[in-house]
């Protein structure tokens, strides 16, 4: 039995593109079974938000959107509110106090008692299933956001024990995922128009140690890039210590894979990196980004520091920007230390006070800023291949696109002049000017 008309309801995304890929699965579970996302939660008969609790701030906008929802089932009594993902798993009780307004907490991502939820609670059907799918909904996995790339996770959970961290808490350990299955999603997405897949996991690049027979992430890629057509292949989330020589090589010779990696190293302090239970010491760490530049010497280098964690001292934070002074690295993110609740940091003495991790945090990315200006102004006169992803119907640079060293949601974009373009190709753009992380160019036709 499907519903006579389609059911809407409303997918909200909170947190990574771990997250993402989880709201997106559970779109593509509910839409083969006769419900659509829509995008006006005003008229939606469910909001489902998938929430995040990885650091304070996510914590904050986990909340703050949930009681967004709460103050449209006030207009709308029968709309369902259900919250899943990560911060039911962690703080369930706590949440069912809180904000009693919610229907149902679901800790983790199931979608099908997501849906038996539904089906219950809107149709009031107890165990009765819409076992048809609907003919019109396309194989393979739905997009919640931008059509023209697709975050594709490779693995779940995490075996590190890092002293801030919470997500072996709540994901468990490292999973990695099966790689035909894989490679039949990403086989699917690219069918469907996808120019980039952008590979996700706690640590992408542990892919295969748990797999019997243990299998790498080399051996992933060669089974991805022999995929016909012409897309990207781009790696987020390296762990330092899992980078292989046999890795850097084989990115050194794909036609497909970006010269780019995002390694996060949270910190570059011997003392520091001690306490935050992380394997690398910051000897190891400068000798992998100095092999890295030379072996790949155009690669694009991305990493995540962590400021203000316990016992940081001003010594040890001068430590950390000499390091970024000494690499360059061409995109940082920057998070303030926030204690979470039953890992070592929370309780470890020398607490920074917030004032000066909010001034650290500020720092580094001023000093970033400087970094990216400097790597910008070399890119002026040259010419680069740019996935366009959208036209602006305004301004003298019309359309937006990226170039392989810009990943999607977290760096820049290269704005574009051109004419009569299409989303979703590639195309040549020599660079004219920059404005801080954005680049400007025309297509060289």
């Amino acid at each position: 039995m499907i519903p006579r008309s389609k059911t809407p309801i409303s997918i909200i995304n909170l947190g990574c593109p771990k997250n993402l890929v989880d709201s997106e699965e559970v779109l593509t579970y509910l839409s083969a079974r006769g419900f659509v996302n829509e995008k006006n939660i005003i008229n939606t008969r469910a909001i489902l938000l998938n929430t995040c609790c990885f650091i304070d701030d996510a914590k904050e906008e986990s909340i703050e959107k949930i009681l967004q929802a709460v103050q449209i089932k006030k207009e709308n009594p029968e709309c369902l509110i259900l919250v899943f993902g990560c911060m039911p798993v962690r703080y369930l009780e706590e949440l069912k106090q809180a904000i009693p307004e919610v229907d149902q907490f679901f800790p983790g991502t199931n979608p099908e008692e997501i849906y038996r939820y539904l089906v219950k609670f809107l149709f009031h059907e107890q165990e009765q299933y819409f076992d048809e799918l609907t003919s019109s909904v396309p194989s393979g996995r739905l997009w919640l956001e931008n059509p023209y790339f697709a975050y594709l996770k490779v693995a779940e959970g995490c075996d590190y024990q890092c002293s801030f961290c919470v997500i072996p808490q709540i994901r468990g350990p490292y999973r990695s995922i099966l790689p035909d299955k894989i490679v039949a999603e990403a086989t699917g997405l690219l069918n469907r128009g996808v120019k980039e897949l952008i590979l996700v996991a706690q640590h992408t690049t542990a892919y295969g140690r748990d797999l019997n027979p243990q299998r790498s992430l080399v051996d992933l890629l060669q089974a991805l890039e022999s995929i016909n057509g012409n897309f990207w292949i781009r790696i987020l989330y390296a762990h330092p210590m899992e980078i292989k020589d046999s890795l850097l090589h084989y990115i050194s010779k794909s036609k497909k894979i970006c010269h780019y990696l995002d390694i996060p190293i949270q910190h570059s302090h011997e003392i520091i990196l001690k306490n935050m239970k992380r394997k690398e010491n910051s000897d190891e760490l400068l000798n992998l980004f100095q092999k890295l530049l030379k072996k790949i010497p155009d690669i694009a280098l991305r990493t995540s520091v962590l400021v203000g964690f316990p016992g940081e001292t001003e010594k040890m934070f001068s430590h950390l920007i000499d390091f970024i002074q000494k690499i360059k690295f061409m995109h940082l993110g920057c998070f303030k230390f926030s204690a979470q609740a039953g890992t070592p940091a929370a309780s470890m003495r020398g607490q920074v006070p917030v004032k000066i991790r909010e001034q650290r945090a500020v720092k580094i990315i001023t000093f970033q800023q400087k970094i990216i200006a400097g790597i910008q102004s070399r890119f002026v006169g040259s010419v680069h291949k740019v996935l366009v992803e959208e036209f602006l119907n305004e301004g003298p640079y019309n359309y937006a696109g990226r170039a392989v060293f810009q990943a999607p949601e977290i760096d820049g974009v290269v704005f574009i002049r051109g004419s009569n373009l299409k989303c979703g190709e590639f195309y040549s753009v020599k660079i004219e000017d920059f404005e801080q992380y954005d680049l400007f160019g025309t297509v060289i036709l």
